[in-house]
């Protein structure tokens, strides 16, 4: 798949940017948009975030009650871990019993502005890209930095893994038994 030929209807490129926890976006980068009756798109290209379009609580990462959902899952190939985008290693279609599941410990996240001091693992050139849908036909695309000081950001509100037991014992845990990340370094 060429990266600049990918259809409107699968993925869409724009200006915007990922946010600070319990922040609002500002926009300083490329952004992804992945629609959950479609595909994983092969690459993550130069993006380092997600796009909503949407409308729900701006408190809230995403809204309650999905009947389904999509986790993409990209990491930088071992042997060019700089050089080369994030490619797909990982596309998993939920359930609405997975995805309901999933949305109720996202609704747990606090995304409160983190204070004190952090120390984080390594980070590698990896993400997630997990959509959540509803039966209204919305979608709400949320990014997962997951590996480093990791957050979930749905483009304009984040939540931090550090201090937060509901992201780093119940979300973790819940993103890796459906998806399970690459082995090796980033995964």
């Amino acid at each position: 798949m060429v990266w600049g030929l990918v259809p409107v209807v699968a993925l869409a490129i724009s200006a915007c940017a990922g946010s600070t926890p319990g922040r609002t976006a500002k926009p300083t980068g490329h952004v992804i948009r992945v629609l959950g009756t479609g595909a994983c798109p092969n690459s993550l290209g130069s993006a380092h975030g997600v796009r909503n379009f949407g409308s729900w609580p701006a408190r809230e990462l995403a809204p309650p009650g999905p009947v389904g959902g999509l986790i993409c899952r990209y990491a930088a190939p071992f042997t060019q871990p700089t050089a080369a985008p994030p490619t797909l290693y990982r596309q998993v279609r939920l359930t609405g019993t997975e995805a309901a599941t999933l949305g109720a410990a996202i609704g747990e996240l606090s995304t409160a502005h983190p204070s004190g001091s952090t120390s984080c693992p390594a980070a590698f050139d990896t993400a997630s890209v997990i959509v959540l849908s509803y039966r209204t036909g919305q979608a709400a695309d949320l990014w997962f930095s997951d590996t480093g000081c990791q957050t979930l950001d749905n483009g304009s509100l984040s939540a931090f893994a550090p201090g937060d037991p509901a992201f780093y014992i119940r979300f973790d845990s819940l993103i890796n038994s459906l998806a399970a990340p690459r082995p090796g370094p980033g995964g």
